[in-house]
């Protein structure tokens, strides 16, 4: 590890060109080129094929940072920069998300005039039939974040067998949220084109959804990999900005 960093003679990521990049985003093209089809003709093949498509160049790109990164080429100035990008990825979504309450509270505040200057939200929905779901669902996401952040309290104590379990639970219960919140969609009384509260209900929950999904993934990537903090620590910074 030290003969890398001396091979290379400066602490900053200037790594060595890549295809993944320029092909994650044909293949994302792809993906939403694929959704558009599926909606307009009801034909999920493409979808299925450019998923799998991105899910391989997801798997080569890691492979290839994990390599980076056991080669020594990863220094305390790149992990400061990882670092750093995950912080403006954190406020870009902020800001995403802000703009959605925005949009809820705008129409339910100050409805306009194709509303009747009135805002009821869906008519005829007893929320509180879904309560329970949604209270388990917020219960599975603080015990996965508890044992995401246990599992990494133990990694730095080397204590890598509580770690690894505690990693593999808190993936697990991700998934378990991604499942629940899929069964709600599929018995819900109202769609995303019922009227403004569905399409801000199914946007907010839909993309607060799709980053627990990405950041079960991300868990099971470092669960995946874990064997490699044994050989070379390093600050395990993926299992700490996927947290």
């Amino acid at each position: 590890m030290e003969a890398a960093k001396k091979n290379v003679g400066h602490p900053y990521h200037l790594v060595k060109l890549s295809p993944w990049p320029i092909c994650m985003s044909f293949s994302l093209f792809l993906f939403f080129m694929s959704l558009t089809y599926m909606f307009k003709y009801k034909n999920s093949f493409y979808v299925y094929v450019s998923f799998m498509l991105l899910s391989l160049l997801v798997y080569c790109w890691f492979k290839d940072v994990f390599k980076e990164s056991c080669e020594g080429f990863h220094s305390k100035k790149v992990k400061e920069g990882f670092k750093f990008g995950m912080l403006l990825f954190i406020i870009s979504e902020f800001f995403f998300f802000l703009s959605i309450f925005w949009g809820y509270f705008h129409i339910y505040l100050a409805p306009d005039a194709d509303l009747g200057l009135t805002f009821e939200g869906m008519k005829g929905v007893d929320f509180m039939k879904k309560f329970p779901l949604s209270f388990i669902n917020t219960t599975l996401l603080v015990v996965s974040g508890g044992l995401g952040h246990y599992s990494y309290d133990k990694l730095k104590e080397k204590k890598f067998k509580e770690s690894k379990y505690a990693l593999l639970m808190s993936f697990m219960l991700g998934m378990l949220f991604s499942l629940i919140q899929l069964y709600e969609y599929y018995e819900s009384s109202f769609t995303i084109s019922d009227n403004v509260y569905g399409s801000l209900f199914y946007f907010l929950t839909g993309f607060h959804g799709l980053h627990v999904l990405v950041g079960s993934l991300y868990l099971f990537v470092n669960w995946y990999t874990f064997d490699l903090y044994k050989i070379y620590y390093g600050g395990a910074v993926g299992l700490y900005l996927a947290l």
